[in-house]
Formats: C-alpha cells, sequence, structure tokens
C-alpha cells in the first residue's frame, strides 16, 4: 500500500532525494547515495513510489450471456 504503516525507510522513497542515475539517488544531505540507503532525514514521500499494477478481473463469462 502507498499509505500503509509498514513503509519502507529508504532513500528511494524521501521527500529529500532525487533521482540521480540506475540505483543511486541525490539526497540533500549526503549527497549521491544508493537508493537503499537509509538516513535519520527520512521524510516520505508517496508521489515516489509506484503502486502496483491493478489486477485483471476474473470473469466466467460464457458465449449464451450475451445472446438475446
Amino acid at each position: 500500500m502507498i499509505f500503509g504503516k509498514n513503509i519502507q525507510k529508504i532513500c528511494l522513497y524521501c521527500v529529500h532525494a532525487r533521482d540521480y542515475s540506475g540505483t543511486s539517488v541525490l539526497c540533500e544531505h549526503k549527497g549521491p547515495v544508493s537508493d537503499t540507503h537509509k538516513c535519520r532525514k527520512f521524510c516520505y514521500d508517496p508521489l515516489r513510489r509506484t503502486p502496483p499494477p491493478p489486477v485483471k478481473p476474473k470473469l466466467n463469462v460464457k458465449e449464451e450471456d450475451f445472446k438475446l
């Protein structure tokens, strides 16, 4: 979940981080660090997360359902 209580406190989801390259982010406080780095200045930004793709519903539709 985007607003769940089990949020990983990593720089990838931090307000102070900016995309830098591949697996690195540019922290306002620490400079270039890996995206899994942690520090005490962490502040969660939900807009930096990518939500999981939606689940397609499983429909049991028959051809007879479309006939008049």
